[in-house]
């Protein structure tokens, strides 16, 4: 009888190792001019608090936003949303998910956005992708910007790229993805054969302690 009280403790045990990382879904809404971005994604380990394969897809440009996120400098927001983040990753992961929506007037103008603008300079022409707030006071402590290097020419003439040719601004949230059925069927699989033979285990150790 007592093998069996081990089950639980073994199935937890087990966890961990098909806890992290989670696939997330960026999920868009249009404000402001056009057109929506394609698709948006990132894997979050919250065991090492790392973005992985953080990209959206606008307007026909890939912008990859792994190193800018996992990068990102803490700058200890007053807002509860962030309470608990310590590094610049959980900043923004909090960014993304639970503080999305956050539209708290004491700390932001505006929901948490993002934009996306074209400068007419080059060929192609200089396009940014960002994730940001803005703060009530502005700069303040509040205001987190975070984005990818420009997808197109090296850079803008000087005192130049503050005119864009095109922007878009809209609000996000991401969510984890649901596993398929299939998934779940391997992991219980996999925890079958772990308790199988931790269980045949212990009944050896404890058939050559009775001996």
């Amino acid at each position: 009888m007592k093998y069996f009280t081990l089950l639980p403790l073994l199935f937890i045990g087990a966890l961990p190792a098909v806890a992290t990382p989670v696939n997330y879904t960026i999920d868009f809404t249009l404000t402001q001019d056009g057109p929506l971005p394609n698709s948006g994604s990132f894997s979050y380990d919250s065991s090492t608090s790392t973005f992985a394969n953080f990209d959206v897809v606008w307007d026909g440009d890939t912008f990859d936003l792994t190193s800018a996120a996992n990068a990102f400098t803490f700058s200890s927001p007053t807002d509860p949303c962030f309470s608990g983040s310590t590094t610049g990753a959980q900043e923004i992961f909090l960014l993304m998910t639970a503080c999305s929506g956050d539209n708290n007037a004491s700390y932001y103008t505006a929901p948490p956005q993002y934009e996306a603008n074209i400068y007419p300079y080059g060929s192609p022409n200089y396009t940014v992708f960002q994730f940001l707030t803005t703060s009530s006071t502005n700069p303040g402590p509040n205001q987190i910007n975070f984005y990818t290097p420009a997808v197109g020419t090296s850079g803008c003439p000087a005192d130049t790229c503050y005119t864009y040719s095109a922007q878009v601004v809209g609000e996000f949230e991401a969510t984890a993805d649901t596993p398929e059925p299939g998934t779940y069927a391997f992991m219980l699989i996999g925890l079958g054969w772990a308790m199988r033979k931790r269980v045949a285990t212990g009944i050896r150790q404890a058939t050559r302690t009775r001996c």
